[in-house]
């Protein structure tokens, strides 16, 4: 059970194994403003908390959905080579993954139902393993699929692609 919807709690979105291997608070309670976090997360657990609902009349069957990374103090989100403008860090996105269902089928999932589409900011499929999705109060509705791009010097660098048409 959760305390922010249904299916999803404050926990779920703190949890982190970077932050515990790094002794890194990454509790909302320790944010600058943790009641603007704690809105924002709970709005991003309203999205995931429909998205699961779609999913269980879709496939009749009850599907977990997994947040791989929610929430990131700044801390968290430097060590792990992020921006502190990540929506992460404002509670408002979450990587996820759905239980029986590939990071594809997850992603189209979203992009083929009405509701969902016009609900999250951005919709990203994740180098084919995961879905990063987000929240704001005026959504973008971007549909976008990160890839690696090798260099001949360097880091791979992420390459992020328009799928189909944004709205």
């Amino acid at each position: 059970m959760g305390d922010l919807t249904k299916n999803f709690s404050v926990s779920e979105f703190e949890q982190s194994q970077v932050a515990s291997r790094h002794m890194i608070d990454n509790t909302i309670l320790a944010a600058e403003n943790p009641d603007w976090v704690y809105l924002c997360l709970s709005r991003t657990a309203y999205a995931l908390q429909m998205l699961r609902d779609k999913v269980e009349v879709a496939r009749r069957e009850a599907r977990s959905v997994s947040i791989l990374s929610g929430y990131r103090c700044i801390p968290l989100n430097r060590k792990i080579g992020s921006f502190n403008n990540s929506q992460h860090v404002m509670g408002e996105a979450a990587d996820i993954r759905v239980q029986g269902m590939s990071a594809k089928e997850v992603f189209e999932f979203i992009y083929d139902d009405q509701d969902l589409r016009e609900l999250f900011d951005q919709v990203i499929l994740e180098f084919g393993s995961w879905v990063h999705i987000s929240v704001c109060a005026l959504p973008r509705k971007q549909y976008l699929i990160a890839t690696r791009e090798r260099r001949v010097i360097g880091p791979p660098k992420t390459v992020y692609t328009p799928y189909l048409n944004d709205f």
